[in-house]
Parts: structure tokens; C-alpha cells; sequence
């Protein structure tokens, strides 16, 4: 795939269906090296500070988010 198709792909996804997945800033390194391990760059988009101390991850197969749920999800409580 060229970066222009990889782009493109990603950007179709995101736009229809996606899972929202929000991290605690406090696991962004190990996060970032999981998802890099573990599922393709055109499956997945990053979004930095969405919120205080949060970061989020988009990803578009569901699979991989339970697996990265399991290990990084951020459950705020109010």
C-alpha cells in the first residue's frame, strides 16, 4: 500500500466505525509500544490530550481493543 492508499483507508474507517478507546497519560509509552507490536499501522489512529491526562486510541477492528482494554483502558470516575 502506498502512504497515499494507507491514508485513505484510514481515513474511511474513522469517519464510519470505529472504537473509541481512552488511555490514562500515565500509560502512553507502554500503550504506544503495545499497539505498535500488535496491530497494523492502518488499523489503529492515535489522538493526543483528548482530555485531562487522557489520550485516545481509535481502532478499527474489535478484536484489538479488548486485548488493548484489557491492559490500558482508562475508566475515569467522577
Amino acid at each position: 500500500m502506498t502512504p497515499q492508499e494507507q491514508y485513505d483507508y484510514k481515513r474511511a474507517w474513522l469517519q464510519l466505525d470505529n472504537q473509541v478507546v481512552p488511555i490514562h497519560s500515565d500509560n502512553l509509552w507502554k500503550a504506544k509500544l503495545w499497539v505498535r507490536e500488535n496491530v497494523d499501522r492502518t488499523q489503529y489512529s492515535f489522538r493526543p490530550y483528548t482530555d485531562i491526562y487522557e489520550h485516545t486510541y481509535y481502532f478499527e477492528i474489535s478484536t484489538d481493543v479488548e486485548e488493548f482494554k484489557k491492559l490500558y483502558a482508562y475508566n475515569k470516575t467522577i
